[in-house]
């Protein structure tokens, strides 16, 4: 019996970060077509093909599993901790992109894997020309939190040359961006995820969210484009972001003047931007590959073997 449970259209597996259905606390998940990760997914397939008696369960599935046989082996694929069931159940090993996941997931009993996200490979030489005025901030509507836009809104007296660019993902939470930043009297344009060629003409990104949500995968994929991240130092955002060296890690207590002191920094050093572009692009290749990563999959291949023979 060979079971493959995906969320995602065709044969991608999509990677997901979160929106909002509304201005309150309660939060969905959103698939986001920004990127795939061919790949892994085709890895996926080859290993269910020659082992029967293994199911991958992806997050986002919300009913039960079928009736299976008992030599059948669970793995479970999932990006945020929110997918954690609430019940105990019988998962062979849990699959997460970044070892905060891993970690909170032992704690709870469960045996889980870090296998990293793959960066796709990128011409990096044409972005480290200097950044020219203004400065373009790159947003995301499920990074872009409550907390930000009031930080954002405390740069309303520094006089920053800045320039926002929205990623549209068709959310509702794209129109409560606009409209907080007409209120701000900034200005942010929109671009559609799909029209790559603009939004990676960024010079950093801006990003926050809980640390139940991981950024890792989103944070590698933007890095390996060339873009610097300021994020907040929460959940799993250390593990892309290394603190000046491909961009800058803000406290939530102090987001603002953090995010200020830094934007600040970039506008009178154009050369820091150019340095971290490079040194993100570096660390992509080096950690990110599919050479680095597919690895992984083999080893947890083998774990779930040897637990089945025993």
């Amino acid at each position: 019996m060979n079971v493959l449970r995906v969320t995602s259209p065709g044969n991608t597996l999509a990677k997901w970060v979160p929106s909002w259905d509304n201005d309150t606390s309660s939060q969905s998940l959103s698939v986001e077509c920004l990127t795939h990760e061919n790949n892994w997914m085709d890895d996926v397939q080859q290993y269910i093909a020659t082992h029967p008696h293994t199911v991958i369960q992806y997050e986002g599935i919300r009913d039960r599993l079928p009736n299976l046989p008992p030599e059948t082996l669970v793995i479970w694929v999932i990006r945020h901790l929110t997918a954690i069931p609430r019940k105990k159940t019988h998962v062979s090993h849990f699959v997460v992109p970044s070892y905060y996941a891993r970690e909170i997931l032992r704690r709870k009993g469960y045996r889980a894997v870090t296998i990293q996200p793959v960066a796709e490979k990128t011409d990096v030489m044409n972005k480290v020309k200097l950044p020219a005025a203004p400065l373009t901030i790159l947003l995301h509507p499920g990074t872009t939190t409550k907390r930000l836009l009031q930080s954002i809104r405390t740069l309303n007296g520094r006089r920053y040359d800045i320039e926002w660019l929205l990623i549209d993902d068709g959310s509702h939470r794209v129109h409560t961006i606009v409209r907080a930043f007409k209120q701000m009297k900034h200005h942010v344009r929109s671009v559609k995820a799909g029209e790559t060629g603009i939004w990676r003409q960024a010079d950093v990104m801006v990003t926050d969210q809980h640390p139940v949500y991981s950024l890792h995968a989103l944070h590698i994929r933007v890095i390996a484009h060339g873009i610097p991240i300021l994020t907040t130092a929460v959940g799993d955002h250390p593990e892309s972001v290394k603190h000046w060296h491909n961009g800058f890690l803000l406290s939530p207590r102090h987001l603002a003047s953090d995010l200020s002191y830094y934007l600040k920094q970039l506008i009178q050093e154009p050369g820091l931007i150019r340095q971290l572009r490079v040194n993100g692009c570096s660390l992509c290749e080096k950690f990110h590959s599919n050479d680095r990563v597919l690895p992984d999959w083999l080893t947890l291949y083998q774990l779930v073997e040897r637990g089945r023979q025993r």
